[in-house]
Parts: C-alpha cells; sequence; structure tokens
C-alpha cells in the first residue's frame, strides 16, 4: 500500500512537472510574438501598446475637453505605474490575439484521430447481443493467470502490456495472487484478442491455478493454523484482492463486476455490498445495500439496472 502511494505521489508530480514545462513554452512563444510585433512598423500595432499601456495606468493622460497629443500620450505612459507580472502577462495575451497585423500565431496541434478511437466511436450504434460466456451460460468476467518471475510495479507492468500490443483499457485488474503468478481481470469477449496476443509472444496461461488454494499461503505467521484455518485465511486473502481491485474500476463498471464476482461465488452479498458502499460513499454516490446485488438479467447478460 506504501509503495502504490509513492507511486501515486510521483505520477502526479511528473504530470505538475509536464504541465510546467508546457506553461513555459506557452510563455516563450507569447513573448516571442510579442518582440515580433513590437518590431513591426505600422500604426495599428504600436496605436495598440501606447492604448494597452496607458489604460493600465491611473493616472489620466489628459482631460476630455482638449485635444492628445503625441508627447503627452509618450510622457504619460512614461510616468505610468508599471503593472504586476500577472497583468502584463494577461494584457500580452490579449494584444497578440487582438493585433490585426499578419503575425503568425502559433496553431494548437489538433488531437491526432487513430482506427482505436473511430471504432470506440462506432460501438454506440452496434446492436447489443449476448457474448459468448455472459452470465446467461457462464461468467462475464474472468482472471487469467499468467507466470512472473518477479513482482514489479503495476504501473511497470500495465506498460509490458501495452508493449506486446495488449490494450490496458480492456485489462480492468492486475494483481498478484501468489509467488510468480500474475492476475488480469477482463471482459469474456474480450478473451479471443487476448489470447490470440499471449499466443503470439508463446505466454502459457496457467489453467489450473486456483487463487483460493491454501498452497498460496506462504506467509510464515500463518505456519501455525490448521488447514481449516489456512483455507480460511487464503479465501480471505484472495477476497482482499477482489475488494482492491474495485477500487480501481470505474463506477460504471464497478456494479457489473461486483455482481457478476457474486454469481461467481468469489464474494458474498455481504461483502459486496459493503465494498460498493464504501466506494460509492467516497466518490459521493449512493450506496448500495446487499438487495442490490439481486439483480435481474436481461438478454445480453447485463444487469436490468445498475443504479
Amino acid at each position: 500500500a506504501k509503495f502504490e502511494k509513492y507511486e501515486e505521489r510521483l505520477s502526479q508530480l511528473e504530470s505538475l512537472v509536464a504541465e510546467n514545462a508546457a506553461l513555459k513554452k506557452e510563455l516563450e512563444a507569447v513573448r516571442a510574438n510579442i518582440s515580433q510585433l513590437e518590431s513591426m512598423p505600422g500604426p495599428s500595432c504600436a496605436s495598440l501598446v501606447v492604448s494597452s499601456v496607458s489604460s493600465g495606468s491611473s493616472t489620466p493622460v489628459a482631460s476630455s475637453s482638449g485635444p492628445v497629443s503625441k508627447s503627452t500620450t509618450v510622457a504619460a505612459a512614461a510616468y505610468a505605474p508599471a503593472p504586476t507580472s500577472g497583468e502584463a502577462y494577461g494584457k500580452s495575451k490579449k494584444l497578440v490575439s487582438s493585433c490585426p497585423s499578419g503575425a503568425a500565431v502559433q496553431a494548437k496541434s489538433k488531437v491526432k484521430i487513430t482506427s482505436l478511437h473511430r471504432n470506440a466511436a462506432a460501438r454506440i450504434f452496434a446492436v447489443s447481443s449476448p457474448p459468448a460466456g455472459s452470465p446467461v451460460d457462464g461468467p462475464l468476467f474472468e482472471y487469467v493467470y499468467l507466470p512472473n518471475k518477479y513482482r514489479a510495479r503495476l504501473s511497470v507492468f500495465r506498460q509490458k502490456l501495452r508493449l506486446i500490443g495488449l490494450n490496458n483499457s480492456r485489462v480492468l485488474d492486475v494483481h498478484y495472487p501468489a509467488r510468480h503468478v500474475v492476475a488480469l481481470l477482463f471482459h469474456t469477449a474480450y478473451k479471443g484478442d487476448l489470447l490470440k496476443v499471449l499466443n503470439k509472444y508463446s505466454l502459457p496461461v496457467l489453467i489450473d491455478f486456483d487463487p483460493f488454494s491454501v498452497a498460496n499461503v506462504r506467509n510464515p505467521s500463518f505456519a501455525s493454523f490448521n488447514k481449516d484455518a489456512l483455507t480460511t485465511k487464503a479465501h480471505e486473502l484472495q477476497q482482499a484482492h477482489l475488494v482492491r481491485a474495485l477500487g480501481y474500476i470505474r463506477e460504471q463498471t464497478r456494479r457489473l463486476v461486483v455482481y457478476d464476482f457474486v454469481c461467481q461465488g468469489w464474494l458474498c452479498k455481504e461483502q459486496a455490498s459493503s465494498a460498493i458502499g464504501s466506494l460509492s460513499s467516497a466518490a459521493g454516490v449512493d450506496s448500495a445495500s446487499s438487495a442490490d446485488m439481486d439483480i435481474t438479467l436481461t438478454g445480453a447478460g447485463e444487469p436490468a439496472s445498475l443504479s
């Protein structure tokens, strides 16, 4: 848990550093445009510069009854109080955007639309049909267990999944249920694509692995437990993995996942409702009760109501 907190703090720090670098680039671009505009001849930009400086001064330039001379305007601008850095930066952005000259302004880079984005957008028009392995005839979500040499950080492990061609948005959870074993949670409709990638790199799947087995309890502090106590402890440890996984699944999918966990007997209704309730209260969403786990399935194998 401590490593996950440190990892989250590190990711936040990296995002702040990237945002700071982007802001510095924008500031340098604005300053370059200002210097370019000041060097260009023409009454339009010059009048904007003089008017922007004189508008920031609290000292009146001249009375409204008489004409204003150029020397008076320049003198008033020279003795006007200097604006703050924030005001100067804001006025410089307005000056660059409103100047009618032909100066080149840096255009915002357009987001590149990939085939993945198009396919995701096209799914809204697809007719819903019961996928193979839906709760009508089997589980809707499954764990695939793979051999693993060492326990890397989850962020590093997900980077490796992306490098071999797996879509991380399809992998709902990654955890280590036992030594040298890693578990991937995914929707059964994605099983074919997942196995295709694994076969491409000859990655074996641990078909006979049981996450609730007492063989997974290797902690020396449980060495004095009898077989029944070890079985109970193995179930508690695996159920803790499942409850922790629910916290990383978005709210729209979480209730469907926890319902499927209950259907497969991995969690009881009380555990599911308690986990959903605590997560929903932390996110400001109405909590669920154990009765919410009794949901009627639609033809697509999904709960008729997720609220």
